[in-house]
């Protein structure tokens, strides 16, 4: 099989800076993918198609490898200029974000991701496993450039394009991703903003619409502090049972051939002419012994994460009782949570966060949506239907309706709605709001919620009081992966048979 080779010497192109990307390669894999005469008549990926993406794929996947290890290395060195990376990297960056472009077109024909089990080249890792670890290294860059972009045109400011989009402009795959146009003043550094506005792009794909799809192949995962982007694409996705013996055996070998291409200089640099035999057999013997011991390490590990992927490993029963809105939904739908807390012996009570509080007070004095970045958000009267939606919501809070309580990020309760502000000195500042109504939902977990405890190998049992209502998808996904219950408010309403 020519495919192979082939992907190895792209990967030992990729490794010593000898590989460039022009039109053709940056748009390689990508049409014959969403060829029509590739797909199924039942929508289903063909035979051929399969092959294709998987080939597009494992190309794509090589390119992150090594994008991932030169971001890596330059965080590692702390430079005075965080931005400042190294040509390699800003060759290899302009792919990346062009195949980012052709997913977010055609979710369709590539999700679920296809296994890529018989084409694995290099060092242990799939392509979104790699994506996942570029997002959190990206996510650490500088992105404060991007405070000067506007999305209209203003006096003194011109449109701001990338090259990449410049040169595939007009490629049919890629005609469907119709993006808004960006502006920046006409005397900053244009290298500058093409790197942050790529940076953004590459973001929103890793954090907000692969976190988003159905089904989901990032999740951000949340302990105290520590926040990480990680893949959920199981490495052997299109099987319904686990790789046999002989398969988990065959992949063994092409990773330990990946480590001995590695090692192949240190070998010939270690026997020279003058070697003798007897300590040669002894090299190649403790060689031996080297592979044979990674072949079972490497063994031991799919095997841990094939049983591990075979398990529930959280089992949440929920109990609706305390239900926290976020602002959108006493914009949208303050009638319903006015139907909710007045039925008779109604049996949940409403928790306000005091930052929802704080956004309807600012959205009532003509304050910004708070999802931004909208068009409709930047229509006057939009902004003024919001503004009077907000104030009749505070108007309703302020009635003090024994099932409304507010909220503190720590998880303290009262019924007053007079404070809209607290202080957070003591957490991250820079905490967003969505994040600190997630932060408000897991601390009333803590003191409205109970975790039974449970023996190894069996799944974590949860009891959950607490859900959050919201039609934010991004929210969502993070409160999920956080263990907190999370609906839309309609849906929440159906379910409970309130209208």
């Amino acid at each position: 099989m020519l495919v192979i080779p082939v992907c190895r010497n792209v990967r030992f192109l990729s490794r010593y800076g000898c590989i460039s990307f022009d039109r053709d390669h940056m748009a390689v894999g990508m049409e014959p993918t969403i060829d029509p005469q590739l797909q199924h008549l039942s929508g289903y990926r063909s035979e051929l198609q399969e092959r294709a993406l998987v080939i597009s794929l494992q190309m794509f996947n090589l390119i992150l490898e090594r994008c991932v290890s030169l971001l890596d290395e330059h965080l590692v060195s702390k430079p005075e200029n965080l931005n400042a990376v190294s040509m390699d990297t800003q060759v290899l960056l302009p792919p990346i974000k062009i195949w980012c472009d052709w997913m977010l077109c055609h979710s369709s024909v590539w999700n679920p991701p296809p296994s890529t089990q018989d084409f694995k080249v290099g060092t242990p890792g799939d392509a979104w496993s790699r994506l996942a670890t570029l997002i959190n290294l990206l996510a650490q860059f500088d992105q404060s450039a991007s405070s000067v972009f506007e999305t209209e045109l203003l006096e003194g400011y011109e449109q701001l394009r990338l090259p990449e989009d410049n040169v595939l402009s007009g490629f049919t795959p890629l005609m469907v991703n119709v993006d808004e146009p960006t502006y920046v003043p006409k005397n900053y550094d244009l290298e500058t903003a093409q790197f942050v506005l790529r940076l953004n792009k590459l973001l929103f794909f890793g954090t907000e619409f692969l976190c988003g799809l159905e089904p989901p192949v990032l999740k951000l995962e949340i302990d105290n502090d520590f926040r990480e982007y990680v893949s959920v694409v199981s490495s052997s996705n299109s099987r319904d049972s686990p790789p046999s013996v002989t398969e988990m055996r065959i992949n063994n070998e092409v990773l330990l051939e990946s480590f001995s291409e590695d090692e192949q200089d240190l070998k010939k640099d270690s026997l020279s002419e003058d070697t003798s035999s007897e300590i040669r057999d002894l090299l190649n013997r403790k060689e031996e012994l080297e592979r044979r011991n990674k072949s079972h390490d490497l063994h031991m590990e799919r095997v841990k994460k094939i049983l591990s992927q075979s398990v529930i490993s959280v089992h949440i029963d929920i109990l609706p009782k305390y239900l926290v809105p976020d602002t959108n939904c006493f914009i949208d739908h303050l009638d319903r949570i006015g139907t909710i807390i007045k039925t008779p012996n109604s049996p949940y009570t409403i928790m306000v966060p005091i930052v929802v509080l704080g956004e309807l007070e600012g959205l009532g004095r003509g304050g910004k949506s708070p999802v931004p970045g909208t068009r409709s958000s930047l229509n006057p009267e939009h902004v003024k239907k919001v503004g009077e939606s907000a104030r009749m919501a505070l108007n309703f809070l302020k009635k003090r309706h024994p099932n409304v309580k507010c909220v503190t990020t720590k998880g303290a309760i009262f019924n007053s709605t007079t404070f809209t502000t607290e202080d957070d000195t003591t957490s991250n500042c820079v905490a967003k709001n969505d994040d600190k109504i997630l932060i408000t939902c897991l601390n009333l977990s803590k003191t409205h919620g109970k975790e039974q405890t449970s023996t190894d190998g069996e799944p974590r049992q949860l009891f959950r009081e607490i859900v959050l209502l919201t039609d934010d998808r991004n929210l969502r996904v993070k409160a999920l992966s956080s263990d907190v219950p999370v609906r839309e408010l309609p849906d929440f309403m159906k379910w409970a048979g309130l209208g």
